[in-house]
């Protein structure tokens, strides 16, 4: 009997879990376009570009995205060699979406490859605003749109079990 019930249970709860997974993707979507926006401030780039937001904002996402951008700062202004010119690291020019798509994952990869921690789930937001900007001073802006998916479905993909485990984005404080 237990084991009927646990059958007739299971797509429910999976179906739970994947509407989870994908709030806290979209949560990531709207973190890491203010940390983006941010960083075109800080470098006094004007994409042109317009995104659509939610109209309402709660105070917890507002002060989850503040801390991210905080503390991405912080890793910006550590390690400005990680965080800047990152199409010549990568030595590649952004001229395609599966270029940004490839890099990103790399990094991805090797971000994560030996833990998830929050410094480095900020980190990948860093990246992100740093692969921005090059797409916007290479003449690619539409491109960002590329950045914020790729990171969105990263998170989905990869970082959303581990970011529900501890609490939800509320938790990185």
């Amino acid at each position: 009997m237990l084991k009927s019930v646990t059958k007739k249970l299971k797509p429910l709860i999976q179906a739970k879990l994947k509407e989870e997974y994908f709030a806290i993707a979209n949560e990531a979507n709207l973190y890491c376009l203010d940390y983006i926006e941010r960083r075109f401030e800080r470098s006094n780039i004007q994409s042109g570009l317009e995104f659509i937001r939610p109209k309402k904002i709660s105070e917890t996402n507002s002060a989850v995205s503040a801390k991210i951008v905080e503390v991405g700062d912080l890793l910006e202004l550590a390690y400005p060699h990680l965080f800047n010119s990152a199409s010549k690291q990568a030595r590649v020019k952004f001229r395609s979406e599966v270029i940004i798509s490839d890099v990103f994952r790399s990094f991805g990869r090797e971000l994560f490859r030996e833990n998830v921690t929050w410094a480095r789930i900020v980190a990948l937001f860093a990246f992100s605003g740093s692969l921005s900007v090059d797409c916007v001073v290479q003449g690619n802006p539409e491109f960002v749109k590329t950045v914020l998916n790729c990171t969105r479905l990263y998170v989905l993909e990869n970082l959303a079990v581990w970011i529900k485990n501890q609490g939800g984005w509320v938790s990185m404080f």
